[in-house]
Parts: C-alpha cells; sequence; structure tokens
C-alpha cells in the first residue's frame, strides 16, 4: 500500500523520488528548460517549442532569464495545464490508474527532472516542491555523478546561450515574443550539434 508519495517498497532517497506516485514536483513548480532540452523535444515530437514552452517571470538579475524587451525577463519553462483537479501541472504530466502519475516525456524530459530533487552540486530543492523536505546528504550517495556533471554543463551552456540572447535583445529595443527566443535557443542548440566532435 502506498503512503506519503511512496510506493509499497518505502523506497528512500533518490529512489523515493523515483518512485513517488503523485509527481508532487510536476505540480508546484515550474520546470525549467534549457536550450538543448528544447531542441531535443521539440525534434522528437516534431513540434514548435512554443507547442510545450512557456515563460514565467523572473528577476533583472537572473542568469537564465531571457530578455523579452520592454524590461521583462523571463525563463523558459515547460507549459503547464489544468490537471483536472484545478490544479497546474506539467503539460507531459500522465494521470494514470489507481491514481499514479508518469511523465510521458520519459527519456526526453528535461535533465533536471532526472535529477530531481537535486538541482546541482550540493543543491536540493526547496521545501514544498516536493512530498517531503530533503537534505543534500540525505541524496549525495545516490546521485549519478555524469548525470550531475551533465546538468552542470547544460546550466553553463545555456547561461552562455541566455547572454547572447540578451544581447541580442539589447541591440533591437523592442518587444520581442517567446517564440522568437525559442527559435534563437533551438538555433543555438543546432549550432552546437554542428561544432561537436
Amino acid at each position: 500500500m502506498a503512503r506519503d508519495g511512496l510506493d509499497e517498497r518505502g523506497a528512500s532517497s533518490v529512489i523515493a523520488c523515483r518512485a513517488c506516485r503523485s509527481r508532487v514536483c510536476c505540480t508546484r513548480e515550474h520546470t525549467p528548460v534549457t536550450h538543448r532540452d528544447v531542441a531535443r523535444v521539440a525534434a522528437a515530437l516534431a513540434v514548435a517549442p512554443e507547442l510545450f514552452c512557456d515563460a514565467v517571470p523572473t528577476s533583472a538579475e537572473d542568469p537564465l532569464g531571457l530578455d523579452l524587451g520592454d524590461g521583462r525577463r523571463a525563463r523558459a519553462v515547460l507549459r503547464r495545464r489544468d490537471d483536472g483537479d484545478g490544479a497546474l501541472a506539467c503539460l507531459f504530466l500522465l494521470a494514470l490508474d489507481g491514481g499514479r502519475r508518469l511523465c510521458g516525456l520519459g527519456e526526453l524530459a528535461p535533465r533536471r527532472c532526472g535529477l530531481f530533487p537535486v538541482i546541482g552540486r550540493g543543491e536540493v530543492a526547496a521545501d514544498g516542491l516536493c512530498w517531503r523536505p530533503w537534505r543534500w546528504e540525505e541524496l549525495a550517495g545516490d546521485v549519478d555523478r555524469e548525470a550531475l556533471t551533465a546538468l552542470e554543463a547544460d546550466r553553463a551552456a545555456f547561461a552562455a546561450v541566455v547572454a547572447r540572447w540578451n544581447a541580442f535583445a539589447a541591440r533591437r529595443r523592442r518587444r520581442l515574443s517567446l517564440a522568437t527566443a525559442l527559435a534563437f535557443l533551438l538555433n543555438e542548440a543546432a549550432r552546437e550539434a554542428e561544432a561537436a566532435p
């Protein structure tokens, strides 16, 4: 019998996160995406990224915030939808029989999703974003180091892409759409892929 979001095994740590039946994180937080995430999902689903991405306002100091002109800065995130219970959930969160939920993207999901509640080396999600609070010490032994290194590399590459976009946006001095920003992200991901050995 499931309890507190865990499966029958009563799993703990990162295993508990993967065994979580409710996917609380997919309903309590917007899921940020990088240019690589956007390109991977758009290519696999053969859809324009504006169909699955949205923009959420962020501070002017956010290094991952896209300048959309007129003083607006936003993060690119996976779109959310009404989950049928009046709450918002990730567009790709599937409701299965028995109350279980599952990510419809599977291996296409943003890297951040695969490591959640770990959000960086030594960093865990804030309380309230998961079915229980976590401490890095509880998770450190279970974290896939290769995946964490890849997440950090993605984040660093994305910060550089965002800086280039923001420089471009500053020269335009007009309002820019999320679709234009997403097209830029796709172009940057394609440029990276062409340059890769």
